[in-house]
């Protein structure tokens, strides 16, 4: 499912992706690591990830800190797209 959202939101060609909680299931480290692997070669720094309840369960300390290289911006690409 992850996947196939992850191109259908491809091609829009978003500004700014936010994904907002319950990145994992469990909330364990290596659903985190997988959601990563989808989400982040398509959108890389347009891409924000929010922790959810998931995550917190377990106190999985992930999506504390933006993901590597991302920061949130207003950007030079225009007004941004959003998805309803």
């Amino acid at each position: 499912m992850n996947r196939g959202a992850v191109g259908d939101i491809a091609s829009w060609d978003p500004d700014l992706v936010v994904v907002k909680g319950d990145l994992t299931s469990n909330g364990t480290r290596s659903e985190y690591e997988w959601f990563r692997s989808v989400y982040e070669p398509a959108f890389g720094d347009r891409l924000m990830a929010v922790r959810g309840n998931h995550e917190s369960y377990h106190h999985l300390a992930v999506a504390d800190a933006p993901l590597p290289g991302a920061a949130p911006s207003r950007g030079d690409r225009g007004t941004a797209r959003h998805l309803t």
